[in-house]
Order: C-alpha cells, then structure tokens, then sequence
C-alpha cells in the first residue's frame, strides 16, 4: 500500500470514527478524492461519503421529529428510519385521538403505543368518568333547583364560610324585592345583618 493511499484511507478512518462517535462530518462530503491512489479507495470514499449523507438525512429527520413536528418527510430507503416512520404514523394517529378527546369524544382507545396506550387508555376513562359525574351532578342540580322553586315558602341556600348565597329560590326573591340572578351575586350581609 502507498504512502498516499494509506493517507486516503486515514482521512476515510477519521470519519468514520466520527460517526460511530455520533458526529456527522460534514467536512468530509467536501474532501477531494478525484486523485485517489486506486480504484478502490475512491469507490470506499464515494460510499463512506453516501453513508455520511445517509446519517445526516436520518439525523435531521430525527431531530425534527423529536421536538414534535410531524409532517417531516422522512429519508427515503433506510432501514435507519424505517422504526421511526411506524412511530411517526402512530403519533399522527395519537395526535388525532387527542384532538378527538379535546372535542369530547371520549371513545377512544389507544392500542399501538405499548405502556403509552396503557396511560392514554386510563386518562380517557378517568376523563369520561369525569364527565359523566359531571353530568348526573348536573342533573340533581337541575332536579334540585326545580323542586325548591315550587316550593311555597322562601329558602335560601348560603355558603358559611363567605356568606355568599348559592341559592334562593322564587318566593324568597319576591320576599326581597329583587331577583334570583341578582340574589346570587350577594351576600347574606346585604339583606340581613349577620
């Protein structure tokens, strides 16, 4: 081997230790092989330079991938990328459940995610569970307040720590001389002394 070709093969080592270090060298593209010693030395540096282009098309993908951005188009033919576009599908797909639980569909399970989906599956329910707790208070709320407003006789419901009136129904607001939107943005104070 020539003094030169071993000089070649030098430069052709350095980057690839750098890429097995995780440094993309750059420089390397740029580096002038035109004068190669061999055949074989220019055929190893045109593929050393095809794998350094290579890793920077992955990198670069990956970088943008992982701060979020999902509509990066992934490097084509790499068994690199390839586990990384399945993931990038499926957080589309997971990104979409979200914005359906956002809009409060809560009939979503998530399955494709391993111990994600696990988690993304308990919040849901926790969530739904929520909501139809939510609802069933609601309801009683409603049933509540109908019931006391046909009552004939005032009520008044006042919270003790603040005095502030939750709730009066209609014969009570007529007794007061105002009215059940106004009542309950008063307290107990501005009609009786406390």
């Amino acid at each position: 081997m020539t003094v030169e070709e071993v000089s070649k093969i030098s430069v052709i080592n350095d980057a690839l230790n750098d890429l097995f270090n995780g440094n993309i060298n750059r420089d390397f593209l740029n580096y002038s092989f035109d004068e190669a010693p061999s055949e074989e030395v220019l055929l190893l540096a045109e593929n050393i330079k095809r794998l350094i282009k290579h890793f920077d098309e992955v990198e670069k993908f990956i970088s943008v991938l992982s701060v979020g951005k999902l509509n990066v188009k992934a490097p084509r033919n790499s068994c690199l990328v390839a586990p990384l576009i399945d993931l990038q599908a499926n957080l589309f797909k997971f990104t979409n459940q979200i914005k359906e639980v956002a809009d409060g569909n809560y009939e979503q399970n998530l399955t494709f995610m391993g111990e994600l989906s696990d988690e993304f599956n308990k919040l849901i329910k926790s969530l739904h569970e929520k909501k139809q707790l939510e609802n069933a208070l609601k309801e009683s709320d409603e049933r509540f307040r109908m019931i006391i407003d046909i009552l004939p006789f005032p009520i008044m419901l006042i919270k003790v720590s603040d005095s502030n009136i939750y709730y009066a129904n209609k014969k009570c607001a007529e007794l007061l001389c105002t009215t059940q939107d106004l009542l309950y943005k008063q307290k107990l104070s501005d009609y009786f002394a406390v």
